[in-house]
């Protein structure tokens, strides 16, 4: 899973940081709430199939 975030700055970044430090200390929380038989068919109707699908699992 990758989460990425684009700032568009047109000024000098030099000396910017995150309240919590250097860029590597971002981090975000992810809570799983799929039922695991509902994750297991996405997973391998859709990931494992290589297409995009909708919340439903449908393509």
């Amino acid at each position: 899973m990758s989460f990425v975030i684009s700032y568009p700055l047109s000024a000098n970044t030099d000396g910017i940081t995150l309240a919590s430090g250097t860029s590597f200390s971002m981090h975000a929380d992810f809570f799983n709430a799929w039922k695991d038989e509902a994750l297991a068919a996405r997973v391998r109707n859709c990931l494992d199939q290589g297409v995009k699908c909708n919340s439903a699992g449908n393509f």
